[in-house]
């Protein structure tokens, strides 16, 4: 029920390449993809099904219509769970209905390891009675080469050439030769002990090639460097910071979660089930959202990042100071602080910068022009080599932070080239050459400068009064103190999900959710203490209907001990 909750949330959709009608790939490769060495990284986004479970599991769930101790009632039971487990996920219609009616970001058919389970439950099943199958050579030799065939059609009509193929073919061709001898075999008690070494053979030539394909290549020098900073750096950041609340962030990033990795609490994080309305809101900040489902910060505007508590960065950061391998923000707002009321009615459907520019302006009831927006009319143009060249020159009056807005654009200070993928700081009196070449005219081009007096004034007057905040402490996720002087509004960067409670001074409060996605509640004058806690929606319903099939499953299992 929790899940059915969050599923409704917000489910990306962004990966799947799954066609809701007709058949899936996995209708004639299914056969091929049950022998090992098989998995492909491309079966992650399009298929087939992963419905690996060991040659010696396909073999005695064969052999398990041919036990005469197994009862009819059984095999044909067992017969129409196969078919229809087939069927799910050969069929797209069925294999959609499987997963909630949402498509699936990668593994389109995850729901196959029922199949996988249901295969290794029959087979261990059929191992209590495996000297009473009847099934003669005849029959034998048919169904080694109707499987063979199988695995044969299913290589020439899988969607992907295999990438390794010479290695590939020969792991399945070790599969079918292990499938036929156990198939003549497995059932031939002075055979066990060989087929046992088979069986462990066929497991770990699919455990090689699993983990061959998925594991990051040990040479990656700037992952090893990476890793090696970050694990000495996340826990001295977090004794200088006394254990408070703070993000960071990588540059460059490496991962869809590198704060999960790295053990930091970070912006960049990828989950096929979010909040949607999150994803929304942060992609209005200018945070970039992919897929539906992944948010990466590629827009380090110091505006932002203030908002966002984002303290540090890891990489390249021009205008924060550098302390080692970090870039310090020198106006972190923390986790919570105290801002007009205004921001709870603000509503943020322009562009990042424009929303970025209401948001401060509302928090601080004020009109300060953060952002001087500098468009196509400034420019001049012409025309040369198939080409339109536009060209802004200036001297800065002021001091500010040149953001580019497109890859087109090329960056000179003082006729120096700068990087056009990150933001440039800019002194007064500083020579700025702005030069675009593009071959259509009507294409929209623009760049903007942060004022960094007002952005300093605008953050200096937002920090007057920060909370203090601890994650996980006390058994909360979040707790912590803050001194108001006057009757506020407290605006915190906590993302809303379904199942939180706010408490001020132990005492549950009502709170709103701001910009749809944050938390904004009123806060008296005083000192006060707050915590969230965070119960996940429907799981008490959940918990009882798990209780209650529980308890009715112990006194079905009593009353039939009883019976017996």
């Amino acid at each position: 029920m929790p899940t059915i909750s969050a599923l409704f949330e917000g489910k990306a959709e962004g990966f799947s390449k799954t066609d809701y009608s007709g058949l899936s790939v996995t209708s004639y490769t299914f056969v091929l993809k049950l022998l090992s060495g098989t998995y492909e990284a491309q079966d992650l986004i399009e298929g087939p099904a992963l419905v690996y479970s060991g040659i010696i599991s396909i073999v005695l769930t064969i052999f398990t219509f041919f036990n005469k101790k197994i009862s009819k009632r059984e095999k044909i039971a067992t017969g129409i769970v196969l078919l229809f487990l087939y069927l799910s996920l050969s069929i797209n219609a069925l294999n959609y209905a499987w997963q909630m009616f949402q498509k699936p970001v990668w593994w389109p058919s995850r729901f196959s390891f029922i199949f996988s389970f249901f295969m290794i439950i029959t087979a261990a099943n059929c191992t209590k009675y495996l000297n009473h199958v009847e099934l003669k050579i005849c029959p034998r030799i048919i169904i080694s080469v109707l499987f063979t065939l199988a695995a044969i059609l299913g290589i020439m009509f899988k969607k992907h050439l295999y990438t390794r193929k010479i290695e590939t073919y020969i792991f399945i061709a070790f599969s079918i030769t292990t499938f036929i001898e156990m198939m003549f075999l497995l059932d031939k008690k002075y055979f066990i002990t060989f087929l046992i070494v088979l069986s462990f053979l066929d497991v770990s030539v699919n455990t090689y090639n699993s983990l061959h394909l998925n594991i990051t290549d040990k040479k990656d020098f700037y992952m090893m460097t990476l890793k090696k900073n970050l694990t000495n750096l996340v826990p001295k950041l977090n004794n200088k910071e006394n254990g408070q609340f703070f993000r960071m962030e990588l540059s460059e990033p490496y991962s869809s979660n590198d704060g999960l990795y790295f053990g930091y609490n970070g912006v960049n994080y990828f989950n096929s089930v979010r909040n949607n309305n999150t994803l929304i809101t942060l992609s209005k900040l200018g945070i970039t959202k992919q897929e539906e489902c992944s948010l990466v910060l590629q827009k380090l505007d110091p505006t932002l990042l203030s908002l966002l508590n984002i303290k540090y960065i890891y990489g390249n950061m021009e205008y924060f100071e550098k302390e080692g391998m970090l870039f310090t923000n020198p106006y972190p707002l923390g986790i919570g602080y105290l801002v007009n009321k205004k921001i709870k009615n603000i509503e943020i459907n322009k562009s990042a910068i424009d929303n970025l520019s209401n948001i401060v302006n509302a928090m601080l009831d004020d009109e300060i022009l953060l952002y001087k927006k500098v468009d196509k009319s400034s420019f001049k143009r012409s025309f040369q080599n198939d080409y339109y060249k536009y060209i802004y020159e200036f001297a800065s009056d002021s001091h500010y932070l040149l953001i580019p807005m497109d890859s087109y654009t090329k960056i000179y200070i003082n006729s120096e080239h700068k990087d056009n993928t990150i933001y440039h700081e800019i002194k007064k009196g500083d020579k700025v050459l702005i030069n675009y070449e593009i071959d259509n005219p009507n294409k929209d081009i623009y760049f903007y400068m942060l004022d960094i007096g007002n952005y300093e004034m605008a953050m200096k007057e937002l920090s007057k009064t920060v909370m203090e905040a601890y994650a996980n402490k006390n058994d909360h996720i979040l707790e912590g103190i803050i001194d108001n002087n006057d009757d506020g509004y407290l605006f915190m960067s906590v993302p809303y999900e379904k199942g939180m409670s706010v408490f001020v001074d132990d005492k549950e409060v009502n709170y709103d959710i701001v910009l749809d996605a944050f938390i904004g509640l009123d806060l008296p004058k005083g000192h006060h203490t707050i915590h969230i806690d965070y119960f996940p929606a429907y799981l008490k319903e959940g918990l009882l209907v798990s209780g209650i099939s529980l308890l009715s499953t112990l006194i079905y299992l009593l009353k039939r001990k009883k019976t017996i």
